[in-house]
């Protein structure tokens, strides 16, 4: 039965993939959904928000209290208006000693049934309009707003395009629109927001003179390498480049504004590709496709003497960087790689497969065989009459932080 689960979780939506891109920018975020599902896209796949215990009752944070007042990360039970759902963040991503702390503010639009049946969009940009006055009120403005689709717009049918194009010439405030619709994957919300925020915030300069070490790392979000990553891709990069861009981890607009500046990009993570393939067009930067922390991830891996068959499950580009590193340690052995999430054809071997249900993952593994399987742990709940050797490799869209 398609969509069926028995013992896997669903994985982070593409909504998921989306908040996490735009969670260290800055912006004012509108989840576009039904009172109570930002909660669930915000603070159940990204680990960088911090929750706090239920605010009582008549004491529920509003955009017109404190709005710079520091993280809130509340989602109360009851919601009052709107404005209540407003929260925000602080999220470091350098060293204290140097870094200019942001805050991002994310609200629901908290749609009502009618609302939602009879389309009033009129309520959502009076919403926004109300939340914009309060923090300019208080002398607190948003580089840029983003509209974040859910399924209840994508099945009403609102043009998100049409509302942004609204609100930008209502405020004068960039403003994107990304139609995710919660039904697919981290990876594709990934990308949708990639593709939102390079198309209307990069800066085509008449001449493009590219700034020597820069390197763009896409695909660069903690829902594929946990909330450590900004150190850890620090450190294996900083050998090679002077300045790295994170997209996904970086708290600068500035580096979708000054994309074209970029002496190359590195796509760490499918969900970069196309946005590197873009900017090549677009800007004529050249790209690479490789994880920079397999051989972190390699080393800690603790390996049998011998292997004959080998499956490895994870996002595509880093279960290629494993194979790679595994292939010189077991070299009559046949690796495949395996994923429930975009594939590049440009890694990828005849044997390397695509999984699209729960039950394709059992049925892979009886007809083939493996004596070793490396990937998240939570996929053993999938494979209880596996008894080969498991290496455990963490996939935090599939498991959570």
């Amino acid at each position: 039965m398609k969509g069926l689960r028995l013992f896997l979780p669903p994985f982070a939506p593409d909504t998921a993939g989306a908040a996490s891109v735009l969670y260290p920018l800055g912006g004012l975020v509108v989840i576009v959904d039904a009172g109570g599902c930002a909660g669930n896209i915000c603070g159940f796949d990204e680990p960088r928000f911090k929750r706090n215990s239920p605010i009582p009752a008549g004491k529920v944070t509003s955009a017109s209290s404190k709005p710079n007042s520091g993280p809130v990360g509340v989602f109360p039970r009851k919601f009052l208006n709107p404005k209540d759902l407003l929260f925000s963040r602080e999220c470091p991503d350098r060293p204290a000693s140097t870094q200019k702390l942001r805050e991002s503010v994310f609200t629901s639009a908290a749609l009502r049934d009618m609302d939602a049946i009879l389309g009033r969009d009129q309520h959502l940009i009076a919403h926004i309009t109300s939340a914009v006055e309060d923090y300019q009120s208080a002398g607190r403005t948003f580089p840029f707003i983003a509209l974040v689709g859910t399924p209840v717009p994508a099945v009403i049918g609102t043009d998100l395009q049409a509302l942004a194009r609204m609100i930008e010439q209502k405020h004068g405030i960039p403003t994107i629109a990304i139609d995710t619709d919660g039904t697919e994957s981290y990876d594709i919300g990934i990308e949708k927001t990639y593709a939102a925020l390079f198309h209307h915030l990069a800066r085509i300069p008449s001449g493009i003179t590219p700034r020597p070490g820069t390197v763009g790392v896409l695909g660069a979000t903690t829902l594929d390498f946990g909330s450590d990553a900004t150190a850890a891709l620090h450190h294996a990069l900083r050998t090679k480049w002077k300045q790295l861009c994170l997209y996904g981890l970086s708290s600068d607009p500035a580096h979708y504004i000054d994309a074209a500046q970029n002496e190359r990009n590195l796509v760490i993570a499918p969900s970069g590709l196309r946005a590197a393939q873009w900017l090549q067009t677009t800007f004529g930067t050249p790209y690479d496709i490789a994880d920079p922390l397999a051989e972190q991830t390699f080393q800690h891996l603790n390996l049998p003497k011998t292997a004959k068959n080998i499956l490895i499950l994870h996002q595509q580009i880093t279960a290629n960087a494993l194979r790679t590193l595994l292939q010189p340690r077991y070299p009559d052995a046949l690796i495949t790689c395996a994923t429930w999430f975009r594939q590049i054809g440009a890694i990828t071997k005849p044997q390397d497969l695509r999984l699209r249900e729960e039950s394709d993952l059992p049925a892979v593994v009886k007809k083939n065989n493996y004596d070793l399987i490396l990937g998240d742990p939570l996929y053993k709940r999938a494979l209880p009459s596996y008894h080969g050797m498991w290496i455990p490799i963490h996939h935090p869209a599939i498991s959570g932080f």
